[in-house]
């Protein structure tokens, strides 16, 4: 049996507008399915999940199981809900693949849990991408809500900025404008010229204020 690689979703070294793209695709794709351990089995190093495809007939809508190929990230989900080693569950991947089928199918056989798989359905014909297993509970947020988040965020924060600086320059424009006022001159005090007192002989020094305008 040849290995199977794992399936990967391309988004190192992209641009802001081929990750915003990616990720509408990955959005308008993405299915996010609770399943009991019973309706998952391993085949081929990929992960069938019973009720994720329908097919329309002549007779209604059929539900069909669908075949999703794990990425690295749910592989070493997979390993830690079902107490597999991550390391040797790659290695049966890429060496030995009818042993990575083995171990996933005997340890879903016992267990009673139900997991959340995230998933991208396939863009055409083939297999899809299992992209995690999670537990049931998990809260689920999506990578696209995040991006949108991050960049209302960022407007929000440049229009704050521009707003703060336009008002600094406005401030800064007003006073450079002002005239300046001067200050006060005082009358000088002189000792020398003040008058002495006809009975006791002590000068007697006159107040200084401010002089008038």
């Amino acid at each position: 049996m040849t290995a199977i690689l794992a399936a990967r979703t391309p988004s190192r070294n992209a641009s802001l507008g081929e990750l915003a793209n990616l990720l509408q695709d990955q959005d308008a794709r993405k299915l996010d399915v609770v399943a009991p351990a019973s309706a998952i089995r391993a085949e081929d190093g990929r992960l069938i999940i019973q009720g994720t495809t329908h097919e329309l007939t002549a007779t209604g809508v059929t539900a069909r199981p669908g075949v999703f190929r794990p990425t690295n990230v749910c592989e070493a989900g997979l390993a830690e809900k079902l107490g597999i080693p991550v390391g040797y569950l790659k290695k049966t991947r890429v060496e030995a693949p009818e042993l990575w089928d083995t171990n996933v199918n005997g340890w879903l056989d016992r267990s009673d849990r139900s997991y959340m798989v995230r998933t991208l359905r396939p863009s055409g014909q083939g297999e899809g991408v299992a992209r995690a297993l999670l537990s049931n509970g998990y809260r689920i947020i999506d990578n696209l809500d995040i991006l949108i988040a991050a960049l209302d965020g960022f407007a929000e924060l440049a229009l704050t900025c521009a707003s703060t600086a336009a008002t600094s320059l406005t401030a800064a424009c007003t006073s450079e404008s002002s005239p300046t006022k001067s200050a006060p001159t005082r009358r000088p005090c002189c000792a020398t010229t003040a008058p002495r007192s006809a009975e006791t002989g002590e000068l007697t020094i006159p107040s200084c204020s401010p002089a008038s305008s």
